[in-house]
C-alpha cells in the first residue's frame, strides 16, 4: 500500500513537471512584440510606418519596460451616440485633440456605465505642463462638442445609459452641419481628471499586453467621472491652485478608497489672458526703455512705427521691460497677442486677442459669443 502511494506521488510530480515543460515550450514558440533593451522585438516583419498606425512611435522605440512618472489621468464618459458614424466622428474629434495636446489615448470601452474613454498626459512623453495640457484638452473638447446639460444643472448620474453603437448602421436621421459632417451637438459627456505619480509601461502577459498606467490617480479620475453630471469636468482640490484656470467648488464627497470626504471642484474655464502685474520699481534697462519710447513716437503722428523685436535669455526681464513700456504709454490702444506654448497652430495668438477684445470667455456658449461679437 505504501509502495502504491509512493508510485502515485511520483507520477503526479512527473505530470506536473511535464505540464510546466509543455507551457515553457509553448511560450518559446510565441514571439510577442514586447520591449527589451533594444525596443520592440520582431519589428523586422512589420514596417515601423505600419506599426505607427496602431501605436505611437515613442512606445514602439521605447527601451524600458516601465517607469514611475507624474501622469494626468482623464476619464471621459459619453452618451447620445446611436450609430457607428456618430461614434466615428466623436472619437475622431477626441483623437485629434489628444494628438494636438500630445497626450496618449489609452482605450475606449463600453460597459454598465455606458461608453467611456481613458486619456493620459505625461506618458509615454512627459512635459513640464502636463496638467495644463489635460485641462486644455477637455476645454477644447467642450468647445467642439457643446454639452447637452449645463454644468450647473443636475441630473447627470440619473441617466448614464448609452445606446449601443452597434444598433442602427444608417445615419439618415443624423443632423448635419454646414461643414458637411454629422455634427456633435447631441453628444453629452462628463469627465474626471486626477494627477499623481504612477507606473507607466507595458502591462499584461506576453501574449496580450498593452502600454498603460497603474496608480491611484487612474482609479480616482474614474470615480470623479462617475460623480460628475453630464457637462461637468471634476477635479480634486489639490489641482485647483493652477493660476491659468477657474474652478468652482461642487462639494465634499466620500469616494471609495478614502477615509474622509474629498473636496471636489468643477473645472469652469481658462482665463483669457494670464497677466503678471509688477508693483516694484524697475532697476536698470533705462536705455532699452528709452529706445522703445522713441520707436513708438511716429504712431502719435499717424505714421507706421515699424516692428520692435525684443529677445533675450529666459528670466532676463523681457516681460518686466514690456510692462514698464506699456505702463508709460499715453492715449494708445494696446493689444496683447498671447502665444500658446502647447498648441502649435497658426493664428492662435490672434484668436486669444480677439477673444479678449470682445470679452469672450471659454465657458460662453456659441450664442453668447455671437452676442458679444
Amino acid at each position: 500500500m505504501k509502495r502504491f502511494i509512493l508510485l502515485s506521488n511520483r507520477f503526479m510530480i512527473m505530470a506536473v513537471l511535464l505540464r510546466v515543460l509543455l507551457v515553457m515550450l509553448l511560450l518559446r514558440s510565441f514571439r510577442p512584440m514586447i520591449p527589451n533593451k533594444k525596443g520592440f522585438q520582431n519589428l523586422s516583419c512589420l514596417e515601423l510606418d505600419t506599426a505607427k498606425q496602431f501605436y505611437p512611435k515613442t512606445i514602439l522605440t521605447n527601451k524600458s519596460m516601465g517607469e514611475f512618472r507624474e501622469v494626468g489621468s482623464c476619464f471621459i464618459s459619453f452618451k447620445g451616440i446611436e450609430t457607428h458614424a456618430e461614434l466615428d466622428e466623436f472619437v475622431s474629434v477626441v483623437l485629434k485633440l489628444v494628438d494636438e495636446f500630445e497626450g496618449y489615448f489609452n482605450r475606449i470601452d463600453f460597459g454598465d456605465k455606458g461608453g467611456n474613454m481613458l486619456v493620459f498626459f505625461g506618458c509615454p512623453v512627459g512635459h513640464e505642463n502636463d496638467l495644463e495640457r489635460a485641462f486644455d484638452f477637455v476645454l477644447a473638447l467642450r468647445e467642439q462638442t457643446p454639452p447637452l446639460t449645463s454644468p450647473m444643472q443636475g441630473g447627470g448620474n440619473k441617466d448614464v445609459s448609452l445606446t449601443s453603437p452597434l444598433q442602427g448602421e444608417g445615419n439618415k436621421n443624423v443632423p448635419s452641419h454646414p461643414g458637411g459632417g454629422l455634427g456633435l451637438g447631441h453628444v453629452s459627456w462628463r469627465a474626471g481628471i486626477a494627477f499623481g505619480s504612477m507606473y507607466a509601461g507595458i502591462v499584461g502577459i506576453p501574449e496580450r499586453c498593452e502600454y498603460t498606467t497603474l496608480g491611484n490617480a487612474v482609479n480616482f479620475s474614474a470615480r470623479l467621472m462617475i460623480k460628475a453630471n453630464f457637462g461637468e469636468v471634476l477635479v480634486a482640490e489639490s489641482l485647483t491652485s493652477h493660476a491659468k484656470f477657474t474652478f468652482e467648488h461642487k462639494g465634499d464627497f466620500q469616494y471609495k478608497g478614502f477615509s474622509h470626504a474629498v473636496p471636489t471642484h468643477r473645472l469652469m474655464s481658462k482665463k483669457s489672458v494670464y497677466e503678471r502685474f509688477h508693483v516694484d520699481i524697475m532697476i536698470g534697462r533705462q536705455a532699452e526703455l528709452h529706445n522703445l519710447q522713441a520707436w513708438v513716437q511716429p504712431i502719435y503722428e499717424g505714421k507706421f512705427a515699424g516692428i520692435a523685436y525684443l529677445y533675450g535669455e529666459a528670466g532676463i526681464g523681457k516681460s518686466r521691460l514690456i510692462f514698464e513700456f506699456y505702463r508709460n504709454l499715453e492715449n494708445m490702444t494696446w493689444f496683447s497677442c498671447q502665444c500658446d506654448s502647447i498648441l502649435k497652430q497658426p493664428l492662435n495668438t490672434f484668436v486669444y486677442t480677439l477673444k479678449r477684445y470682445f470679452n469672450q470667455d471659454n465657458s460662453d456658449s456659441i450664442a453668447e459669443r455671437k452676442a458679444k461679437f
